[in-house]
């Protein structure tokens, strides 16, 4: 189950560890010269920094970059999603890593559900937002779409007119990303009945073992764990392409032992699986699910 509080869009905490604040100073690169240290502005650089810890968190090149705050950037999506969907309830979590350098922030709702049905058990899918912002250049600023399982928390990005994605240049809008959310629940809709034909139509085991095989980045000792998660999946949700698909969701969702996340010490691991969440998004486009899918049969 999705072990989080819920509240509602109207009624949510007004402070989070998202909320700390930054800036744009110059940077300056230091020489000794003559047993003394002297200061020189490093190119046209500037960087951001916490004002709260005065940590470094990325840098970029002068006047390309607009600073968008956490709390203007997601309080933002939440009142876009308020004035669409009301004061619905939601469960709320924010992760951050490398010292706020990366933030997200995740929106579930518990009364926008859909019950599946695969094999032996029946699964209540929810519809899920999360914002993400970035201050150390490494991903665009980008409000994400999609699903999660609540019988297993398995999270899935529906498909890439789902993520609304801006560079934050000197232009940068945010009420052009948030545009994106209006269509949001309609694109919910049309994946759910997606994944309950996917839940319909029975695959023979070595077809799955080929399309593990064939999946880009994937190598044999790899595939073999997926074969050994598409068992377990299928002994609950029957040998179907969505006990398929929720193998490759368990992996993208969760730190196991047998996807584990390596421990950097930066809590990089929240990103670690929104990546591995995209690599999945790849995966079900690609050319080799087409194939699986041509030998599936519907039941």
């Amino acid at each position: 189950m999705l072990d989080m509080p819920t509240t509602t869009l109207g009624t949510v905490p007004h402070d989070s560890d998202l909320y700390f604040e930054t800036e744009l100073r110059p940077l300056y690169s230091g020489v000794y010269k003559y047993g003394e240290r002297e200061y020189h502005r490093a190119g046209k650089s500037v960087g951001v920094f916490r004002t709260d810890t005065d940590q470094y968190l990325g840098h970029h090149k002068e006047n390309s970059y607009t600073l968008v705050d956490n709390k203007t950037f997601f309080g933002g999506i939440e009142n876009a999603l308020f004035h669409k969907f009301g004061d619905i309830p939601i469960k709320r979590k924010d992760l951050t890593s490398f010292n706020g350098a990366r933030c997200t922030r995740e929106w579930i709702f518990p009364t926008l559900t859909t019950e599946l049905k695969a094999g032996n058990s029946v699964s209540t899918i929810n519809f899920r937002s999360i914002g993400r912002n970035c201050f150390d250049g490494s991903s665009r600023c980008q409000i994400i779409t999609g699903e999660i399982d609540e019988y297993c928390s398995n999270g899935m990005i529906s498909g890439s007119y789902d993520t609304s994605s801006r560079k934050r240049t000197s232009g940068f809008d945010l009420t052009n990303l948030l545009s994106s959310v209006d269509h949001a629940l309609e694109h919910y809709d049309s994946s759910v009945k997606v994944y309950q034909k996917w839940a319909e139509s029975q695959i023979m085991v070595p077809y799955v073992k080929t399309f593990f095989e064939s999946l880009k980045g994937v190598g044999e000792r790899k595939a073999d764990k997926f074969m050994d998660q598409y068992a377990k999946e299928a002994a609950n949700r029957g040998q179907n392409l969505w006990a398929v698909v929720s193998a490759l969701t368990a992996y993208a969702s969760h730190s196991s032992e047998r996807f584990p996340t390596r421990d950097t010490g930066n809590n990089h691991w929240n990103e670690t699986l929104l990546t591995r969440q995209f690599e999945v998004q790849k995966w079900l486009s690609s050319q080799s699910f087409r194939h699986l899918e041509q030998h599936a049969a519907l039941v």
